[in-house]
């Protein structure tokens, strides 16, 4: 009960004492943002493991919601699991097809990959959607030789 929650947390760490209480309150009350929460306090803590394990609760519980398995795919890409991100990226593009965040960072997965060719397709999107100048020379930068990726900046450099 609180009693051992109270214990516990005295003898733990705050991070940690936070995390068990947060682990507690989810086994009361489970929901998709409190797994959330936990896997982003254990992502802070180095805590690998734990931390997917509650991405993999938040999407889930809650397989309609892009964010999640957004932030499921960030927390594999940083963990060079890039395989796994994509296909979280890829699901969170499908709830959400318009969101410039989430094809930005498909797109990075992409080239950890060397998958050029669909870095530079989703790059594409990407501008179709906002054409900006930073999301244009990023669709750029998703080119597989470098050597065409300078002569495409000169290029837009020159219609500016």
């Amino acid at each position: 009960g609180w009693n051992e929650l109270i214990r516990i947390t005295r003898e733990l760490k705050p991070v940690q004492a936070m995390c068990t209480a947060m682990e507690a309150v989810f086994r009361l009350k489970p929901s998709a943002a409190g797994a959330l929460e936990i896997a982003r306090a254990y992502q802070g803590e180095g805590k690998k493991e734990k931390a997917l394990t509650y991405y993999q609760f938040a999407t889930q519980m809650e397989p309609g919601n892009a964010n999640y398995w957004s932030e499921q795919g960030s927390f594999l890409h940083k963990c060079n699991v890039a395989n796994e991100a994509v296909h979280c990226f890829e699901k969170a593009r499908s709830l959400e097809p318009s969101n410039p965040k989430i094809l930005k960072q498909l797109a990075s997965c992409y080239q950890t990959l060397g998958a050029f060719a669909l870095a530079q397709q989703v790059g594409h999107e990407l501008v179709v959607l906002e054409p900006s100048l930073e999301n244009r020379i990023e669709s750029i930068l998703c080119a597989p030789v470098i050597a065409d990726s300078s002569n495409q900046l000169l290029a837009l450099h020159s219609s500016m």
